[in-house]
């Protein structure tokens, strides 16, 4: 859970704490599948859990949801966040500076993907199903793909 706290915490920071639980959720979401298919590491150390909104990371969503649907202004405050050189920190930059824009339910929308691992492992209104970190490396290929066919 150490280098998810501090993966929250980077992202938080970058944004200015403008972002809901939701976006959060979301955004280390796709963060942390494009770091575990471009280098077969892990961004979060927490396994994610395939709730009715797309994938989520109990954890920070505990921490955030005092917050409810408004930005969360501060958390995560036993962690420090990732620095400029670390690898983890560009690939939370890139995350949210390409997502900053998009309206939550787009966010929702793209971690819902036909033939993804939400989708294979979802069982609506059950929290605590597990979304193996295998099933999202495949997911990272077949979106790697879809741009490669394009």
């Amino acid at each position: 859970m150490k280098k998810t706290c501090r993966a929250a915490k980077t992202l938080c920071e970058i944004s200015g704490w403008s972002l809901s639980n939701l976006q959060i959720n979301k955004m280390l979401y796709m963060a942390h599948r494009y770091y575990l298919g471009e280098t077969g590491n892990l961004l979060c150390d927490s396994e994610f859990e395939a709730w009715d909104y797309g994938p989520v990371l109990p954890d920070v969503y505990h921490e955030c949801k005092v917050f409810g649907n408004k930005p969360v202004k501060h958390g995560f405050i036993y962690s420090r966040p990732f620095n400029e050189q670390d690898e983890e920190w560009g690939v939370i930059a890139g995350a949210y500076n390409a997502l900053k824009d998009v309206p939550e339910w787009r966010l929702v929308a793209a971690t819902h993907l036909v033939g993804g691992v939400w989708a294979d492992v979802y069982k609506p209104g059950v929290r605590g199903i597990k979304i193996p970190n295998e099933g999202i490396a495949k997911e990272a290929d077949l979106i790697k793909k879809k741009i490669e066919n394009r």
